[in-house]
C-alpha cells in the first residue's frame, strides 16, 4: 500500500509501546482495550514482537481503524486533532511505502507505578492507589493490588538511548521512583531526550536530591499541569489538592525556564470553570494561548461533555465566546458531537459525591 492511502495510518505502534502499572499493554495511552498483558521476564522484544502488537500494525497497513483506537476516530469525526494526527506530524514523514520493519522505542510512553498524592475522581486505581478502597467500596471491579508497579526498567535499558522523545505521567511521575531511575540512565549516559512531564505539580519542588534536580540536567523540559479549574473547583475534582501550592510552584517552573502548559482535564464537573481558570492563570503569570493545552473527557463516559442537556451546552458555548478559538471549537465540537444523555450525567455526579464520601471518612 502506498502510504498516501493510508488515512487511517498510525505510526505508535512502530516507535513505542505503552503500558499501565498493571502489566496491560496498550498500543498508546488513549487506547481503551489492552492487547496483553505481560508478565516480569517478558522482554521489550517480547512486547513488540507480540502476535497481537504485529496484528495491529497490519490493521494500520491494511488501513483499518482497530477497535481500540476509537477514541482518536471519534475526535477526527468531531473536527477535533487527535493523538494520531498529532504524531503524524511528529514522525509521518519517517515512513515512505518501505514501512520500518523493526520497531525501535523513539518515544518512551510507560506508567511505571500508579503511586500517586492524590485521588482524582475522573480517574481509577490503575492511576491512583488512593482510589483503590472507593472503587471497591462502591462496589467498582477493581482486579489489581492496592500498589502497581511494572518492572520494565531493566527490559528497556538497551533501548534508551534511542529514545528521542518521552512522556512522563503516572500517578503522580515526581513520585514514581522508575521514573527517576530513567533520567538518571540518561544523564550517565550522557543522553538528553525532550522530556515532557505529566504532573499534578503538588509536592514541593524545593526539595533537595529531588526530581527537580535531575530534570535541570536536560536541555528540553516541557511540563504539562494537570489543573482542573480554580480553587474550589479543582480541590472537588482532584482529591487533596491545593490550589495555592500549584500556584507557588508554576512560578518555579517559570524562574528555571521549563516550558510550561496547563493542561485540563475537561469534564461535566469543570467544563463551565474552565474560561475563569483561563483568565486567572494567564493575568498571574503572563501566560498566553501557547500555554494551554485540553484534555476532553472521554472515558468514563459518565463524565463526557456530551451528556449534558443542550441548554447547558447553550450556555458554555456563550462561556467560551471569548476564549481563543482552538479552544473553542475543541470544546465546542466535541460537545455537540453526541446526544445529551442525562441518565449518564447523573451518574457522574453521584460518582463523585460517592468518592469524596468516602475519602472523607477515611
Amino acid at each position: 500500500r502506498k502510504m498516501e492511502n493510508l488515512n487511517n495510518f498510525c505510526p505508535l505502534p512502530w516507535v513505542h509501546f505503552h503500558a499501565w502499572a498493571d502489566k496491560k499493554i496498550f498500543p498508546c495511552c488513549i487506547a481503551t482495550k489492552p492487547l496483553f498483558k505481560i508478565t516480569d521476564e517478558q522482554t521489550y522484544e517480547d512486547i513488540v514482537n507480540h502476535f497481537k502488537y504485529v496484528k495491529l500494525r497490519k490493521q494500520f497497513l491494511n488501513n483499518e481503524q482497530p477497535e481500540t483506537c476509537w477514541k482518536c476516530f471519534d475526535q477526527e469525526r468531531a473536527g477535533n486533532e487527535s493523538l494520531r494526527q498529532e504524531f503524524l506530524r511528529q514522525y509521518g514523514d519517517q515512513y515512505t511505502d518501505k514501512i520500518l520493519v523493526n520497531p525501535k522505542l523513539k518515544y518512551l510512553d510507560i506508567r511505571f507505578s500508579n503511586k500517586c498524592n492524590l485521588a482524582c475522581v475522573t480517574c481509577g486505581p490503575s492511576f491512583s492507589q488512593n482510589l483503590y478502597t472507593p472503587f471497591k467500596k462502591i462496589g467498582l471491579y477493581v482486579e489489581e493490588p492496592k500498589v502497581q508497579i511494572n518492572n520494565l526498567v531493566s527490559h528497556i535499558k538497551p533501548h534508551l538511548l534511542d529514545v528521542e522523545s518521552a512522556y512522563f505521567a503516572g500517578g503522580e511521575p515526581l513520585v514514581i521512583e522508575q521514573i527517576l531511575e530513567v533520567l538518571q540512565y540518561w544523564i550517565d549516559n550522557n543522553h538528553s531526550p525532550s522530556i515532557t512531564i505529566c504532573s499534578n505539580l503538588t509536592i514541593d519542588l524545593n526539595r533537595k536530591s529531588g526530581p527537580m534536580e535531575l530534570l535541570k540536567q536536560f536541555k528540553r523540559i516541557h511540563f504539562l499541569v494537570s489543573l482542573d479549574g480554580t480553587k474550589e473547583v479543582v480541590e472537588n475534582i482532584r482529591l487533596g489538592v491545593n490550589f495555592k501550592n500549584i500556584c507557588n510552584n508554576l512560578k518555579i517552573l517559570k524562574d528555571l525556564n521549563f516550558t510550561v502548559q496547563i493542561s485540563p482535564t475537561i469534564s461535566t464537573l469543570n467544563v463551565g470553570n474552565i474560561p475563569e481558570l483561563y483568565h486567572f492563570i494567564n493575568n498571574r503569570f503572563d501566560f498566553k494561548e501557547k500555554n494551554w493545552l485540553i484534555n476532553l473527557v472521554q472515558d468514563p463516559t459518565m463524565f463526557s461533555i456530551t451528556n449534558l442537556a443542550y441548554d447547558h451546552k447553550e450556555r458554555v458555548k456563550q462561556l467560551y465566546s471569548d476564549l481563543p478559538s482552538a479552544i473553542q471549537n475543541k470544546v465546542i465540537n466535541y460537545m455537540y458531537s453526541a446526544e445529551p444523555n442525562l441518565k449518564l450525567l447523573n451518574k457522574g455526579m453521584h460518582r463523585q459525591a460517592e468518592i469524596k464520601k468516602i475519602l472523607n471518612e477515611h
